[in-house]
């Protein structure tokens, strides 16, 4: 793993990164960024007729991500563990391959910057046609990998048993309060089929949610190659394209995937489930991973 990741810095800010704890929301202050969601006054109207409420909202700040002082592009999240959706970020698109390769970080409320120094520099000239997650990225752009090439194929991983990929189903959509309050955010976690539910984020955008989990999985130094990416919406080709980056060899959701990212998980060698719903789910590629 190398040496261990230095502490984060937050300027103007007196805190420590949010927990991100599987079954809990996060602290909303944890990162200094804000609260995830507000309470708004707004009018509901029904057959019955018309009463004011009030409302949940989720909350979004942009973020510019910027690694060795080059803008690698900005992103509308939730404002919670920025500190892990710069890390997930930072491997997904390519430029890390560990926590530890990132020497300093720092967050800035007032210019909205999320700024990481990386030892050794990455070659910024292999941006591999990315846009930064969350801010629309299209089903044909790939990730540039950290050592130049085109990723690969993951080897092969250990037989899942089919409960284990229900219960993970079961798991994001239980844990999922911020979308049940205000409907307007995506989950994402990392769930071990021997062990249960690690931790899961909350994002109005789902590539953010992702990034999350797999930022806080290299700050913890796991193995991704063993643990279920465990979501709640559609799985896009780019949502594949970025747990294949990750080396995550298993994903369930509970929307269905696109076409181009069932084709991208055949040839990635990733197993896709979608439409997890109480005790079934639909294997859309590598259906031999599971013990059905």
């Amino acid at each position: 793993m190398g040496d261990p990741l230095p502490p984060f810095r937050y300027v103007g800010v007196d805190t420590t990164a949010s927990p991100g704890e599987a079954g809990a929301l996060d602290d909303p202050q944890a990162d200094g960024a804000g609260a995830p969601a507000k309470s708004i006054p707004a009018v509901r109207w029904t057959t019955a007729g018309v009463e004011p409420v009030t409302c949940c909202v989720a909350t979004e700040c942009p973020v510019t991500l910027v690694a060795n002082g080059r803008e690698l592009g900005t992103v509308l999240a939730t404002p919670q563990a920025l500190r892990e959706l710069t890390v997930g970020y930072l491997r997904t698109a390519g430029w890390i391959r560990e926590a530890a390769q990132i020497r300093d970080w720092r967050w800035d409320p007032h210019t909205g910057r999320a700024e990481a120094v990386i030892d050794p520099p990455p070659d910024f000239s292999r941006t591999g046609g990315r846009l930064a997650s969350g801010t629309g990225g299209s089903d044909d752009v790939e990730p540039a990998s950290a050592d130049g090439e085109r990723s690969v194929p993951a080897p092969p991983a250990p037989l899942v048993d089919a409960r284990a990929v229900a219960a993970a189903g079961q798991w994001i959509a239980a844990c999922s309060a911020l979308f049940r309050e205000s409907g307007g955010v995506h989950a994402a976690g990392l769930y071990d089929p021997l062990r249960g539910p690690l931790f899961f984020y909350e994002d109005v955008a789902r590539h953010n949610a992702v990034d999350k989990a797999v930022g806080r999985a290299l700050l913890d130094g796991l193995a991704l190659d063993r643990l279920l990416l465990a979501r709640t919406g559609r799985t896009s080709s780019e949502i594949v394209a970025k747990a294949h980056q990750a080396g995550i060899q298993f994903i369930i959701s509970r929307g269905a995937p696109t076409s181009p990212a069932v084709r991208r998980a055949w040839q990635a060698g990733i197993t896709l489930a979608g439409f997890a719903r109480g005790e079934a789910f639909t294997v859309y590629a590598n259906p031999s991973r599971i013990d059905l």
